[in-house]
């Protein structure tokens, strides 16, 4: 079969707008993207992230959503600085809870490293902000309200 390369600048243009993938934004300021985020993994563990305007987080991880909402202690608890150029986020000492930041291989114990290749997408009707890792991975930290 073959497609006509109007008909494939038109599929091309409908994947990047749609389901594709999500689009990263530039990162205005740090005060724009301070605040609280959170992932839940597949397996149920919570992982929260607090971004702060001096370019510091703190990393907590939960057993489960009612821990973090109920506000026990963490399991492990990080902090950190972090950095930004452009849309891209670069976080340093950063506790990695999933092998190559796939998110159904929880690993044994955390281990430090640095974290690049984070992108922030800006907020829309549908949600208050990401954090998004490759953004194609499914490791996605929301914001809080």
């Amino acid at each position: 079969m073959r497609f006509s390369s109007g008909l494939m600048i038109i599929v091309v243009t409908l994947c990047v707008l749609t389901a594709c993938g999500q689009r990263s934004s530039p990162i205005e300021s740090p005060a724009s993207v301070a605040g609280e985020y959170v992932f839940q993994f597949p397996s149920g563990q919570v992982e929260s992230l607090l971004l702060n305007e001096d370019l510091t987080y703190t990393q907590k991880f939960y057993q489960d959503q009612h821990s973090f909402e109920s506000e026990a202690a963490p399991l492990y608890t990080n902090s950190g600085s972090w950095s930004y150029s452009g849309s891209e986020f670069q976080f340093y000492h950063w506790l990695e809870f999933c092998e190559m930041r796939q998110v159904n291989k929880i690993l044994p114990e955390p281990r430090e490293g640095t974290m690049s290749n984070v992108y922030w997408v800006a907020p829309t009707m549908e949600h208050g902000g990401i954090i998004s890792v490759y953004l194609d991975t499914g490791y996605e930290f929301k914001r809080v309200p």
